[in-house]
């Protein structure tokens, strides 16, 4: 299937590249910044600039199965002026027509128009139960999401079934609201929004995915579907699982006059109550990977796969099963069982356009230079962001070790640490699957302040960062059935 999607750089969007990437599925992104979707989305993926003609446009989409639109500037936590609104309405509504526009003059329609959409279509609605029939509300956001899908809709007078993803709040740890929570969880004060009795209709990546894939697939759905648990909390049971999880021992409700202060008309995002419910997926038989939130966070702050230990003085040499390893402070591992043979995963590995795809957003990878081919003693110069966007440094790397299809090792020559060490070994299995091991010596500089920082804030960076490259590998390399394993 050959698939093309707008806002592919986006919290979903990536997300959904790599499941489509693991389907096998051929994508072309239509996005604005044609270099800084090749660092975020690898290989593998057809790019379009925002700014193309009309008929190449055309072409693109007439080549494509599907279209799935998911474009559109924030809207939570930026503060709603007249200007900002028109820039929400015209990157949703606009881009829209202009997609669907396009679509119409088609000598051949992409057979399905998967386009986004928000609960935010229901207004503030208490805990009314809202189901797909339900009525609209009232205000901006209500009529944005109207005007946004009857866009969408437009595409069914050409043949084109269209299924419009009334979005609920997303989970994802690196993305999102929790990337924007979390921080003050972590450090004991847990927050919720309004009186805290307002429903959330809260759901996770993972099932997003799978849920836009389903409507893809199934020939029966269309019009409006509502991407929500079945399990709807309160703001305040949200926050008090949120912080079973964390280390906040605190809760303080934040007032809705203070966030419309700080937000103006935005902050009614924050504060409205929606009890979506996700019927027509019920219907169609779709099993929510995570039904319950206390699961769905879990799958987000569980760290276990991901292991950093001191390196001690008497210990390291036992630790160094090579006379390449050297000493260091640290050590981190994490492995990943993938359904790919050792040549496909060192493929995909060795790739550094593929550091992008399972590095979090917030680091803003880029690769300045590298090689057109990777061997022993190759050097890749990155732009990465540490401290989300507070500091911004280059990092180069050479590649010491070089065992196709087997293992490689490369090594910081110029970067934030006194040492960096990283092995990476594909390990084959009698399952026709492959193990890949990450396995990294480091070393912080500044002495006891450094090993100060490395407690309190580098190791659990790290943590985050291997985690997260952990979860998209699985995404990209396993199916349904053995990511439940």
């Amino acid at each position: 299937m050959k698939i093309f999607i707008t806002g592919a750089t986006g919290f979903i969007g990536r997300a959904l590249v790599a499941h489509f990437l693991s389907k096998g599925y051929l994508i072309t992104a239509w996005t604005r910044d044609v270099s800084r979707a090749r660092d975020m989305l690898g290989e593998g993926v057809h790019l379009v600039p925002i700014d193309v003609s009309d008929e190449i446009l055309r072409q693109e989409i007439e080549s494509s199965d599907a279209v799935v639109n998911l474009a559109g500037r924030a809207i939570v936590g930026v503060r709603w002026n007249k200007n900002v609104k028109e820039e929400i309405y015209s990157s949703r509504v606009g881009l829209t027509k202009r997609l669907v526009r396009e679509m119409k003059l088609c000598s051949r329609q992409p057979k399905v128009l998967i386009s986004a959409s928000a609960v935010g279509y229901y207004g503030d609605r208490d805990w009314d139960e809202l189901v797909e029939r339900s009525s609209g509300g009232t205000g901006f956001l209500s009529d944005l999401c109207r005007d946004w899908e009857q866009a969408a809709l437009d595409a069914e007078g050409s043949g084109t079934r269209v299924c419009t993803m009334r979005f609920g709040i997303v989970l994802g740890r690196e993305e999102g609201i929790l990337k924007q929570v979390t921080p003050s969880f972590q450090l004991g004060l847990g927050t919720y929004t309004g009186t805290g009795k307002q429903c959330v209709p809260w759901i996770h990546i993972d099932d997003i995915v799978l849920i836009i894939g389903l409507c893809l697939r199934n020939g029966r759905i269309s019009g409006p579907v509502n991407c929500t648990s079945p399990n709807p909390v309160s703001s305040l049971v949200f926050s008090r699982t949120l912080g079973a999880l964390t280390p906040a021992k605190m809760y303080i409700g934040i007032p809705s006059v203070l966030l419309g202060l700080l937000f103006g008309e935005g902050g009614n995002v924050l504060t409205n109550s929606q009890n979506a419910l996700p019927a027509k997926l019920i219907d169609h038989g779709y099993e929510f990977e995570f039904p319950s939130l206390y699961d769905a966070l879990w799958e987000e702050f569980n760290y276990e796969h991901v292991s950093i230990k001191e390196v001690e003085s008497e210990t390291a040499a036992a630790n160094r099963d090579s006379a390449l390893v050297p000493k260091g402070q640290y050590e981190l591992r994490t492995n990943v069982e993938l359904n790919a043979l050792p040549k496909e995963t060192f493929s995909f590995f060795s790739s550094p356009l593929n550091l992008g795809i399972t590095t979090p957003s917030w680091m803003r990878f880029r690769i300045i230079n590298m090689p057109v081919q990777i061997d022993k003693d190759s050097r890749i110069l990155y732009k990465i962001s540490l401290g989300f966007g507070i500091l911004s440094l280059r990092w180069t790397t050479r590649i010491l070790d070089w065992n196709p299809d087997e293992s490689f090792t490369d090594v910081q020559e110029k970067g934030p640490y006194n040492l960096w060490f990283h092995q990476h070994r594909v390990i084959g299995t009698d399952k026709g699957t492959s193990i890949m091991e990450d396995r990294v010596i480091y070393s912080v500089p500044l002495g006891i302040l450094g090993k100060l920082t490395h407690m309190v804030f580098i190791k659990g960076i790290l943590i985050r960062i291997f985690n997260y490259r952990r979860k998209v590998i699985r995404q990209i390399f396993c199916s349904e059935e053995i990511r439940r394993q």
